[in-house]
């Protein structure tokens, strides 16, 4: 049987997806250029801050060195920061100063000496509505102020919902429990809406989100992208001393102690924008605007748009595509829609008006250059999840996703590569070998996504994926290069080698993403990844695990006793393919040492299969294939 099309059949149904790449253009927004805005609060003389950490699960750890940054913010006496945490039995036994460890929820105080215990409520669902508004109902009743901010910090899935409680079976918040919580806990208050609400959480700052905040709060804070580890940086609530802070004033100072952070830590991925909440009504305008006037021309606009899903940027994008969030920057969308379809070009331009209204100020790495500080939901159809059709303030652009699937499952083209007998063209190097796809000019219109995958056989039939990386598309032709490279993974004597898929920025910055299994065992485990981001040069800017769950996803911090087992995919000659563990694992609490070796270093001799694969918005795809066998050493 054709090794290729064993390895392409089940590619399509396992990890195939679509890919963003980097366009060109004008960075808009940049945070060097971040418009200014007037803020419209008199100022006050007071703040309560209420900050709920939710963390009665894996990000217990980071949520407590978050909690100790706090400890040596020192505001004025007329601010009070009340915090309720829920901790784990599972994840941290660190005590928080002098307070012994706990698994209950408590409140406290924070104080000129530390943090003053309030109370402790024993056991509590976090993710309980009821849960979240005792906790604003009494902190705003017991602590009266001019001005009021909640800071939410756990897991967060953007349109999905927020928080993640491992003891209440890994409960979560939907956007509309969130919204009912927040304003239950506000009723009879005299308070209708908190001046500043904060995420620190992953993909918060989205459309969806600010749509369903927005009828409890004023500014919103929060983050496209993961983020990372280390969360916001609270010692920025030090602006507090200064009591008089108008909300944009303190929202600015946190979003600047954030960026700051991750530029001393040379972070190139990450997001955080003030949104403010007053223009939400101009958004969704726009939106249904656009909407409209999309569908009634989507048979003419459809394949263009398809193509610039492949370029607008995307946030946590995976190796496995069920596990993606498909949000996208919409201000980008509709710069790259308003270039490809001149129909389109006057209601995206509004779009993108209202977008930069909502958006009163944004910073975002490197690797970030096209965000605009507020993402929307734009999935593959096959990958539409249908629980988004209860979110709130969607109906219109639920109407354009579904208008645009329904096109391209009429009309799109399936790609098809010219190359003869479907053999892609090589140019061999030594150290490197270029690999080419010629396709048909007809169908390049429709193409959403090209790509290389790269694998070997060894002794025997089966193949074994040793990863993928976006190739490029210029005119008809495909075009990849690829240097022989493998991940090494090494811990003492354990060595094996992992599948890793391979981004590269417009700025050069390489980011490789590992895949593992996590748990105690090979069998209780969590699918996580292990990103790691290099600059041109090759030098290791960044390290980070993300762990997904049914609630989100967020980073994680191995942990002592568990282990950690590298994935590979593994297809035998009948074609059926899965995702094995290697037969080496690494202890999640100790370093696991990574490098990009070659398959030269490990002597040669290898049959290394070429693919490159091209898809379209429909999923229908081509490929072409070829293998190079390394000499022996």
């Amino acid at each position: 049987m054709d090794r290729s099309r064993i390895l392409v059949s089940f590619l399509v149904l396992f990890f195939v997806a679509p890919h963003a790449g980097c366009s060109g253009g004008t960075t808009i927004g940049a945070d060097a250029d971040a418009k200014v805005v007037s803020d419209p609060w008199p100022r006050g003389t007071s703040w309560t801050i209420l900050i709920y950490q939710h963390a009665d699960n894996n990000l217990e750890p980071f949520i407590l060195q978050d909690l100790g940054e706090l400890v040596g913010v020192h505001p004025s006496p007329n601010v009070e920061i009340i915090v309720q945490i829920d901790r784990s039995p599972l994840h941290s036994s660190e005590p928080i100063g002098s307070i012994a460890d706990f698994t209950t929820v408590k409140r406290f105080r924070l104080t000129a000496v530390g943090l003053e215990e309030l109370a402790d409520l024993g056991e509590l669902n976090s993710s309980d509505v009821g849960t979240l508004a005792d906790f604003i109902h009494w902190g705003i009743t017991t602590y009266p102020a001019d001005r009021y901010a909640l800071f939410l910090e756990d897991h967060g899935a953007s349109w999905s919902g927020f928080g993640q409680d491992d003891t209440s079976n890994g409960d979560n918040l939907t956007l509309a429990e969130l919204e009912s919580a927040i304003a239950q806990g506000l009723r009879d208050t005299g308070l209708e809406k908190f001046h500043l609400v904060g995420f620190d959480a992953c993909l918060m700052s989205g459309f969806e989100v600010a749509s369903a905040i927005s009828s409890v709060a004023h500014y919103l804070v929060a983050s496209q992208d993961l983020e990372p580890g280390s969360g916001w940086n609270y010692g920025a609530l030090a602006a507090l001393t200064d009591p008089t802070r108008t909300p944009l004033e303190l929202a600015r100072a946190i979003v600047d102690g954030f960026k700051a952070q991750y530029d001393l830590t040379k972070e190139t991925e990450y997001t955080l924008s003030i949104l403010d909440l007053s223009e939400i009504s101009g958004l969704r305008a726009a939106i249904e605007r656009f909407s409209a006037f999309a569908r009634g021309v989507i048979k003419q606009t459809a394949p263009a748009i398809a193509l610039q899903l492949s370029k607008v940027e995307t946030y946590n994008q995976t190796r496995d595509p069920a596990r993606a969030s498909y949000v996208v920057d919409l201000h980008h969308l509709m710069r790259l829609v308003a270039e490809s379809s001149p129909l389109l070009a006057e209601v995206a331009a509004d779009v993108r008006t209202a977008v930069e209204a909502l958006v009163a100020y944004d910073v975002r790495g490197v690797s970030r250059p096209n965000g605009r500080g507020l993402s929307i939901y734009f999935p593959p159809k096959r990958y539409y999840r249908a629980d988004y059709d209860v979110i709130a303030g969607t109906s219109s652009w639920r109407a354009f996703i579904q208008a645009f699937h329904q096109t391209i499952d009429e009309t799109a083209t399936a790609p098809i590569f010219l190359n003869p007998d479907k053999l892609a063209y090589l140019t061999e190097s030594p150290d490197h070998v270029e690999i080419r796809g010629q396709l048909d000019a007809a169908t390049v219109r429709d193409v959403s996504s090209v790509v290389l995958t790269f694998s070997i056989f060894a002794d025997g039939p089966d193949q074994f994926v040793l990863g993928e990386k976006q190739a490029t598309l210029i005119g008809a032709q495909v075009i990849v290069d690829y240097d022989y490279s493998i991940v090494e993974l090494t811990q003492g004597a354990s060595q094996t080698y992992g599948y890793f898929t391979e981004q590269r920025d417009a700025e050069g910055n390489t980011t490789i993403a590992i895949p593992f299994d996590y748990g105690p065992d090979d069998i209780d485990v969590q699918y996580v990844e292990w990103r790691l981001k290099y600059d041109p040069a090759g030098t290791l800017k960044s390290s980070e695990f993300y762990g997904y769950s049914e609630t989100g996803v967020a980073a994680l911090q191995p942990e002592a006793g568990q282990r950690l087992f590298p994935t590979s995919i593994v297809i035998d000659a009948e074609g059926n393919g899965q995702s094995l563990q290697t037969d080496v694992s690494f202890d999640a609490g100790q370093p696991i040492a990574v490098r990009l070796a070659t398959l030269m270093e490990l002597g040669g001799g290898y049959e290394v299969l070429l693919l490159l694969t091209a898809e379209n918005a429909k999923g229908d795809l081509d490929f072409v294939s070829n293998s190079v066998t390394l000499d022996p050493q």
